[in-house]
């Protein structure tokens, strides 16, 4: 398989057991999430289309999954995970890639304010 298919990524417990919960809904499936009519793996596009129905059905901001996975990208990158377990988060081969069509500032005004200050050793208030 090429290197845009099947990777290997690192998850936290908590997801362990959501994974588990959904497998339980097709225990003997190969594949987590079954198009209910083909009976076959839901494709990306099927997948991001049910989702964007669920969102608004419950009345939720739409997020596509490609829109989820750059807020992904973000918040490591914004966490200081080291570039070598984002890249390999992410299937890349250089964080440059990362950081250049995934990465979105998604700090707020105040944030950078607050960060500034404490980088300049300045009292907030200096620099708002």
């Amino acid at each position: 398989m090429g290197k845009g298919g099947r990777r290997y990524i690192a998850i936290p417990p908590v997801v362990h057991t959501i994974v588990a919960r959904i497998r339980a809904l097709n225990p003997d499936g190969e594949y987590m999430f079954i198009s209910p009519a083909t009976g076959k793996r839901m494709k990306a596009e099927s997948f991001s289309d049910k989702l964007e129905k669920i969102c608004k059905y419950i009345d939720i901001p739409v997020k596509r999954l490609h829109k989820m996975r750059r807020t992904y990208a973000s918040m490591l990158l914004d966490a200081g995970i080291p570039e070598s377990i984002i890249t390999n988060q992410m299937g890349h081969t250089d964080i440059a890639t990362t950081r250049g069509y995934y990465y979105k500032d998604r700090h707020s005004d105040d944030e950078k304010v607050e960060v500034v200050s404490e980088a300049l050793k300045l009292p907030v208030e200096l620099i708002a």
